[in-house]
């Protein structure tokens, strides 16, 4: 109980609710940083029911590689999980795995707290291509025009022009592509 003239009273009080701010904060802090470590544990999976699709996109890559002949291919993503190109050269929308070193890649990428995707750097992620220097879609973001960024259900061409292969939304399945993000 304060008690008005004690001047005592009045500093406990103030380090008491100074006191409880901080705690306050801590506590804030500390579950920030939980969840994202236990988003790490939990969500590490997000996108392994879209492995099956990346075989599948990977293939048709891969025969049109070989034939030069465009290819169309069906394909449904976990709505937490985008399938990003990685250009060999450039820039390129997210992060590039270090799984790719420098070759041109097909990944995986998972959305967590934020609607920002993070490749997962495993293999069974990440499709590698020593042969293509570019892929390319319909996404622009920025100053980055004609990136490969797919989430959702989607039909797509897959085509080849030299080093550069393009993978273009042809029909789109979903009622909005889910694949906007706020990209670094």
């Amino acid at each position: 109980m304060l008690i008005k003239g004690k001047k005592g009273d009045v500093e406990l009080s103030l380090k008491t609710i100074v006191g409880i701010v901080i705690g306050i904060g801590g506590l804030v802090i500390f579950f920030i940083i939980a969840s994202s470590i236990i988003g790490i544990f939990f969500f590490s999976n997000q996108c392994k029911a879209s492995a099956d699709n990346l075989d599948f996109i990977k293939f048709q890559v891969d025969k049109v590689i070989e034939s030069g002949v465009s290819e169309t291919q069906f394909v449904s993503l976990n709505d937490k999980c985008a399938l990003v190109g990685f250009n060999r050269f450039g820039s390129n929308i997210v992060d590039k795995p270090k799984i790719c070193g420098l070759d041109g890649c097909l990944c995986l990428c998972q959305f967590g707290i934020t609607n920002i995707p993070k490749c997962i750097d495993k293999k069974e992620y990440c499709a590698l291509y020593s042969n293509v220097d570019y892929f390319n879609g319909n996404y622009n973001h920025k100053d980055l025009k004609n990136q490969l960024y797919l989430t959702g259900i989607n039909v797509l061409n897959i085509s080849k022009n030299d080093k550069t292969i393009t993978i273009l939304i042809i029909e789109d399945k979903n009622s909005e592509n889910g694949g906007e993000f706020d990209g670094g």
